[in-house]
């Protein structure tokens, strides 16, 4: 029998509670996006996340999990099924980055969508961050 989850940001990532309360978490960074509506991108340390928020919205998440000393593990992106295509994993991805180089953490790009951002950013400050396990 195949289930339809109603919300997988609740189901699939337990992130219910982006969707009640901003107070555990910290805004990153506010604008508009290329249609010229306002998001809010955030942080949530104790869901181990970075989402982004259209009003009260939660559009998208950038998962990741903290290892080593100031090691940091992009692991997965997601965005809703009805807002893909739209730049929004992109925010994200962007925002991820960001907070990397300000926070002066080395990063370990286990997502996909993440490895090409960085590789499609072609930026030398996001390629100073990389870090390479073997």
């Amino acid at each position: 029998m195949i289930s339809i989850r109603s919300n997988p940001l609740v189901d699939e990532y337990g992130l219910d509670d982006l969707m009640v309360s901003d107070e555990r978490s910290q805004i990153l960074h506010k604008d508009v996006d290329s249609q010229n509506r306002p998001y809010v991108i955030g942080h949530f340390p104790s869901k181990s996340c970075l989402y982004i928020r259209y009003g009260k919205d939660t559009k998208g998440v950038l998962k990741y999990q903290m290892f080593g000393k100031g090691i940091v593990d992009f692991y997965d992106t997601y965005v809703v099924e009805n807002e893909r295509g739209k730049g929004i994993g992109k925010l994200l991805a962007k925002a991820g980055m960001e907070y990397i180089v300000e926070n002066e953490l080395k990063v370990k790009l286990s997502c996909t969508y993440m490895q090409k951002f960085v590789d499609d950013e072609k930026l030398p400050i996001y390629y100073d961050r990389l870090f390479y396990s073997y």
